[in-house]
C-alpha cells in the first residue's frame, strides 16, 4: 500500500529488528524497549505472525516511519485459557513525528490493521491489554495523545480505565497498625509465609480458580527464571492458599510487584494489607529502593489498599476497543 508516492505500508521483513527497535523508541520514548524485550515478547512469542507487525516505510529514504503491532491468539495463555477467537490485540503502535502523522501514516496503519483482523474473521479489537506479553493496558492519553485521538476517531471506545502505582521504598516501613494485623489473623488460623515446594499445586489451584490463567503463567515463568522464591509470598488456612502476590517479572526487574490476590469472600479482612506490607517489606531488604505495579482500576478495593500503603499514581492508561463491521456479507 503506498500513498502519493511518499511512503509505503507493508509486513515486517527478517532482519529489520534493529530498525523496529529504533523506531518504537523514537515513537514510543516513555516506552523504550531493548533487543532482548523485542525477542522475548514478540519475536519468541507463540503467537506472534510476521504478517501482523505492520510497518510503514518512507519510500525516498526507505527509513521506517511508523508501525502497528496485531496479534491473534493461536496458543491460551495457559493450559486451561481460552483461545478467544472472536479477538484481535493491538499491543502497541507508534509513528515517528508528528509531520507523518500529520500526513496520513497513522491513520493508514489503522486501516492496515483493520484489514488484518478482519481476514482473520476477528470480530473486535482491543488496544492492548493482550496477554502475557503486553507492554502496557491501554493508550496513554497524557503521554501520546495524538495516539488516543487516532483511535478515538477510528471509531474505539473505552470500555476500562486503569492507572499504574508506585511507592518509594526508602522510606517505607511496615505500619504497627499492618504488624497487630498480621498477628490478629494468625490467631485466627491465617500463615503468613513465602512460598514452599509443597505449596505450589495450591498456589496454582488458588490462582486458576480465582484470578486469570495468565497469572498461572506470570508465576511459573518467575520460578522458572530464579532460584529466590521469597519473590512469592502466600496466605493460607487450613494448609489451603488464599492469597498471594508476587514481585520481578519474567525479565527480572526485581522493582516490579505483581500480580496480587486475595480470595473473594476474604476480602476486607485486612490480609491483602498484610500481604502488601510484608511484600514491600522483602523488596526493601533485599535492596529494592521503588515499587511499581503495571495497572489497577482507580477507586477499587485494591487502589485503596494501594494507596493506604503510600503508593501513588504514575500513569493512567485507556483501554479501547472497536467492534467491527463486515457490512453485508
Amino acid at each position: 500500500m503506498t500513498n502519493d508516492n511518499k511512503y509505503l505500508i507493508r509486513s515486517y521483513n527478517s532482519g529489520e529488528e534493529g530498525n523496529i527497535i529504533k523506531l518504537w523508541n523514537a515513537s514510543l520514548p516513555h516506552d523504550q524497549i531493548c533487543q532482548g524485550v523485542f525477542n522475548r515478547k514478540i519475536l519468541l512469542d507463540p503467537n506472534f505472525d510476521p504478517a501482523g507487525l505492520i510497518i510503514a516505510e518512507e519510500i525516498k529514504t526507505q527509513e521506517l516511519i511508523g508501525f502497528i503491532y496485531c496479534i491473534t491468539r493461536k496458543l491460551p495463555v495457559d493450559a486451561d485459557g481460552p483461545l478467544e477467537p472472536e479477538k484481535g490485540w493491538i499491543p502497541a503502535m507508534g509513528v515517528r513525528n508528528r509531520e507523518w502523522m500529520n500526513v496520513g501514516v497513522g491513520q493508514a496503519l489503522m486501516e492496515a490493521a483493520e484489514t488484518y483482523f478482519k481476514g482473520k474473521e476477528r470480530q473486535m479489537i482491543i488496544a492492548s491489554s493482550y496477554s502475557p506479553n503486553y507492554f502496557f493496558q491501554g493508550i496513554d492519553r497524557d503521554n501520546y495523545p495524538a495516539n488516543y485521538t487516532l483511535f478515538e476517531v477510528n471509531g474505539y471506545k473505552c470500555i476500562e480505565e486503569s492507572v499504574s502505582m508506585g511507592i518509594d521504598l526508602y522510606s517505607y516501613v511496615t505500619p504497627d497498625s499492618v504488624l497487630e494485623k498480621e498477628r490478629e489473623l494468625e490467631r485466627e488460623g491465617y500463615k503468613f509465609c513465602y512460598l514452599r515446594v509443597d505449596q505450589v499445586i495450591s498456589l496454582f489451584k488458588y490462582i486458576k480458580q480465582y484470578h486469570s490463567p495468565g497469572w498461572v503463567r506470570l508465576v511459573r515463568v518467575l520460578l522458572h527464571s530464579t532460584d529466590d522464591w521469597e519473590r512469592v509470598s502466600v496466605v493460607t488456612y487450613c494448609d489451603e492458599v488464599v492469597g498471594f502476590n508476587r514481585f520481578s517479572d519474567p525479565d527480572l526487574v526485581i522493582e516490579r510487584f505483581g500480580p496480587f490476590g486475595v480470595k473473594p469472600d476474604l476480602r476486607g479482612k485486612g490480609i491483602g494489607k498484610v500481604l502488601l506490607a510484608r511484600c514491600l517489606d522483602t523488596m526493601k531488604r533485599k535492596g529494592v529502593h521503588f515499587a511499581w505495579f503495571q495497572w489497577t482500576n482507580e477507586n477499587s478495593a485494591a487502589d485503596t489498599i494501594y494507596k493506604k500503603a503510600g503508593f501513588r499514581v504514575i500513569r493512567r492508561y485507556f483501554t479501547m476497543m472497536k467492534d467491527l463491521d463486515y457490512g453485508a456479507r
